[in-house]
This record gives structure tokens, sequence and C-alpha cells, in this order.
């Protein structure tokens, strides 16, 4: 399993109202891209948002949140 189909189907019906929203089978996960830039991200069992850079240690901060690690190593 690359991604967890029930999480990714969620995040389609979200997504789904924003016509600038596409999605794209990559890195072993899906992934929805805003304007052709990765936004948001299913892998596995996670749901990765790209998130402000001003407000990272704000988000960082809260439960379940984590650094993006797509190849181990973390992404702004």
């Amino acid at each position: 399993m690359a991604f967890n189909d029930e999480l990714a189907n969620r995040t389609r019906v979200y997504l789904g109202a924003h016509p600038r929203f596409n999605e794209k089978k990559m890195f072993s996960g899906l992934t929805f891209l805003l304007d052709g830039k990765i936004t948001v991200g299913v892998m596995k069992d996670q749901l990765m948002v790209r998130g402000i850079a001003s407000k990272e240690a704000e988000l960082l901060s809260q439960d379940g949140v984590s650094e993006m690690k797509f190849t181990g190593k973390a992404r702004k």
C-alpha cells in the first residue's frame, strides 16, 4: 500500500471544490498540486500539508504535526 485510499478520497472530496487543484501519483504516494506546486500529499497513512514558513514553529508545536520527510530529509 503506497497510500491510504480512504484518506486520499477524503482529501479529494475536500479539495474537489477547488478547481485549481490537480492530483498526481509521485513519491510512492498521492500529491495534490495547486497551480502546479505540491501543496498536499497522502503517503501511507499520513496527510502532509505545506505550511506557511513564518508559522513553522507554531504549526510544529501542535499534536500530530511533524516536518515533511519524503526521502528522510526534512523539507521546508
